[in-house]
Order: structure tokens, then sequence, then C-alpha cells
């Protein structure tokens, strides 16, 4: 399967691209965030966000193979 997956020039990518990016569904890296366990996200006007670096650190980390 190839997928492509678009971020913002500052590296920001919305739930849905950073699941994509991930391989995993929104709803796990949703789930992920209410417990503490997934990457690192931020919220700006009640949208939330990951940055590219983050989602980087969470694979290399071991979470995701």
């Amino acid at each position: 399967m190839n997928c492509t997956v678009n971020c913002t020039p500052d590296g920001r990518y919305n739930r849905q691209q950073a699941a994509a990016y991930l391989g995993i569904s929104a709803k796990t890296l949703a789930n992920y965030a209410v417990r503490g366990l997934g990457p690192r996200c931020g919220k700006v006007g009640g949208r939330v966000f990951y940055f590219q670096d983050d989602l980087n650190s969470f694979i290399h980390q071991g979470w995701i193979s």
C-alpha cells in the first residue's frame, strides 16, 4: 500500500494525518492521548495536532513496529 500523508510547512499533522503516518487508526491515537501513552500533542482552537518529530520519537521508542 502506498500512502502519502501531507503536513503543514512547520511539520504539524492533524489526528487523522498523524494516525495514517503511524499506521494506526485515529481512534487508537485518540485513546493513547486520553491515557497519556501516545506521542506528544498540542491543541490550537480546539484542534489537536502532532509534530513529525514527536511522531518519529514515538516510533523509535518502540510503540509502533
